[in-house]
């Protein structure tokens, strides 16, 4: 798409200042499009504020939002109420396509590098969003978190769920909530510690990216060093899943990719398998209680 330069003479109205711009290269860019050009420029001398013209362009539409800009560092849709601004963000939420290399420009260069090895690609996020809850009101962990690729994906995927992602290292927890609000998303939150501090009674499914398997590689493959690698941790982190899991409630679901390292406990059924991505993704569905369990063993 080409833009040409004008200037702006009509009036700017207060409707106009809504949702929040982010730099980007060659220029301001919403944080939740594809692409942004500023194809114009005027200043209200008046309020000594220089104003840009921003054309938001989606898979689907393309409009201009006049923009007024604070710093050379920062650029956000002024006035209108908050309700607006954050209306007018979701709904850019949900028009725009995100991919791996969309989410992968939202990271460091350090955290891009590992990203394909680390973090859910988008098309396996996607699927299994729809499988963790096909029904409305349902709440889904992720369970090592990381820089909150799959809860974000997964958010925009399924809106009528609550995605959880619980992460131990601060500064990704911080990435993953800078992300979310960029996308505006009301349906997925963050948060800080260990997923076994956690009532996993809360939820009604679980996602597993092998979270553990950190423990058992060599430092050069690990994320970072932040935390602390040993094989016995790995052992023991599964084990904790597994006792969890099977305290569940039957109708639990548990999505994995790359596995978690072991297998759910008895009870549970292996309902689908879908190859996609390096490996593949498998739905557990929990169908007998803990107590049936034992009886029938």
């Amino acid at each position: 798409m080409i833009a040409t330069s004008r200037d702006r003479e009509d009036p700017i109205h207060p409707n106009q200042f809504v949702g929040h711009v982010v730099p980007r290269r060659g220029g301001f860019a919403p944080a939740t499009t594809r692409a942004c050009i500023v194809v114009g420029a005027t200043r209200n001398d008046e309020a000594r504020s220089v104003y840009q013209v921003v054309v938001f362009d989606l898979p689907h539409r393309r409009f201009e939002i006049v923009v007024l800009v604070t710093d050379e560092n920062r650029c956000d849709l002024a006035g209108g109420s908050p309700d607006a601004r954050e209306g007018l963000m979701e709904r850019v939420s949900r028009t725009e396509d995100i991919d791996d290399w969309a989410f992968d420009e939202e990271l460091s260069l350090a955290l891009r590098i590992r990203s394909s090895t680390h973090f859910t690609p988008v098309a396996v996020a996607r699927l299994a969003a729809r499988l963790l809850a096909p029904q409305p009101g349902m709440v889904v962990l992720d369970v090592g978190a990381g820089v909150g690729k799959f809860c974000i994906t997964a958010a925009r995927e399924v809106e009528t769920a609550m995605f959880v992602g619980v992460e131990w290292r601060p500064h990704l927890v911080h990435v993953a909530s800078a992300i979310r609000r960029r996308y505006a998303l009301k349906n997925v939150r963050f948060v800080l510690g260990d997923a076994f501090d956690l009532d996993w009674s809360a939820f009604d499914a679980f996602y597993f990216y092998n979270p553990f398997a950190e423990q058992l590689l060599e430092s050069a493959f690990a994320l970072d060093d932040t935390i602390e690698f040993h094989p016995a941790n790995f052992m023991r982190y599964i084990a904790c899943v597994q006792r969890r899991l099977a305290m569940a409630r039957v109708g639990t679901r548990i999505v994995t990719y790359h596995g978690f390292g072991g297998l759910p406990p008895a009870g549970y059924e292996l309902a689908r398998e879908d190859r996609i991505g390096s490996d593949r993704v498998e739905l557990w569905l929990k169908t007998r209680s803990t107590a049936e369990t034992q009886e029938a063993s």
